[in-house]
């Protein structure tokens, strides 16, 4: 979820339409979660498809700026320990407004397990419909982000081209069939189809780590205006519940067969040096919107299942998102000093014992 700099022979490099990409597409998944939104403009009913954006924007993302540390000097836990430390204090807010939502109508012992799950990022087990993380349902997403960020330390990064194309594809192949057999892309979120979930990521984030090997051989030639590239992925979902296509097929044909293309045609697009800053700052908002804006639209369908509460419901997300993007990295910081601490004690303590 986010774009750090990454280098290409030895020269710093940042893609700014990437973080437009993302907040646009956190922006997406949000309407998808008003339902009245999705009652009164169809064009946002499969919006959930972008979270699979998402992921072929981390694979990408980390292939350009980790997988040259992980394959030198970065252990896998280590590179575990600074994605949880950068997923963390945004999905604590998150699991914070979660709880004290449902603090208004469950009871206060399951609240506090259900928060210890969500602070720890791990699911809570159930098998049925409800979500695998009920205090703040987009948490799924992020927890297997990092599986799939220990699944590169470990595996990934051992491939060649070739064989990251093979593991893309099989997985590929994997998920068209339970797509098939669902008849829609949308697992994940809760327990009755939360494994599934690997196949989803199996799938972008690799094409992401594929895209990023080929993109560092040498960036593609422009193939769009760069504002048609950052609208082309949107627009596609926007577009998929107008054609004459099952759910199921339609989810497929994107995911699997649209979206590499199109984010082909993003990561050549080069969009002028005045839209950097821009671009960067919604970048810097996506995040945020995507670990909070659950429990804040759920805060506002209490009071109202209308589209003026769902709409409320986004601008509040949207102006708490550049509140704590203000001061995350600041946070960020803060537990990184406590970590470099801990870990000089802890090294200290080993020298005293030998």
């Amino acid at each position: 979820m986010e774009s750090p700099p990454s280098s290409t022979q030895g020269q710093p490099v940042r893609l700014p339409l990437l973080d437009g990409l993302r907040m646009l597409a956190a922006v997406g998944v949000v309407l998808f979660h008003i339902p009245a939104m999705r009652a009164q403009v169809p064009f946002f009913n499969r919006t959930y498809l972008l979270v699979d954006l998402f992921f072929l924007l981390s694979g990408f993302v980390l292939t350009l700026s980790a997988e040259p540390r992980l394959r030198a000097t970065l252990a896998t836990a280590a590179f575990l320990r600074r994605r949880f430390a950068r997923f963390w204090p945004v999905m604590a807010i998150g699991t914070t407004l979660g709880a004290l939502v449902f603090a208004m109508n469950a009871p206060l012992g399951q609240i506090g397990i259900l928060t210890v799950f969500a602070l720890l990022m791990v699911p809570f087990p159930n098998t049925s419909g409800a979500p695998i993380f009920p205090l703040n349902g987009p948490q799924w997403s992020l927890f297997w982000e990092l599986v799939a960020n220990a699944l590169h330390g470990l595996l990934l990064k051992r491939l060649n081209d070739r064989g990251l194309l093979l593991l893309a594809l099989a997985c590929g192949s994997a998920l068209a069939a339970a797509v098939t057999a669902h008849d829609a892309c949308d697992f994940g979120a809760v327990g009755s189809t939360w494994w599934l979930a690997a196949l989803r990521i199996g799938w972008s984030y690799t094409m992401g780590c594929w895209f990023a090997r080929r993109w560092l051989q040498g960036p593609p030639p422009a193939l769009a205006p760069w504002w048609l590239a950052l609208a082309l992925p949107v627009l596609a979902t926007c577009a998929l519940p107008l054609l004459p296509l099952s759910r199921g097929m339609g989810d497929a044909i994107l995911v699997i067969l649209v979206y590499p293309p199109l984010f082909r045609i993003v990561i050549a697009a080069r969009p002028p040096a005045g839209m950097k800053r821009p671009l960067e700052y919604l970048g810097t908002l996506s995040f945020p919107l995507y670990g909070i804006h659950v429990p804040v639209i759920l805060a506002f369908r209490a009071i109202g299942e209308t589209l003026a509460m769902g709409l409320a419901g986004l601008i509040t997300a949207l102006l708490l998102s550049a509140l704590i993007a203000r001061y995350d990295a600041l946070i960020r910081m803060q537990l990184g000093r406590i970590r470099d601490a801990l870990s000089r004690s802890r090294r200290a303590r080993e020298r005293a014992v030998t």
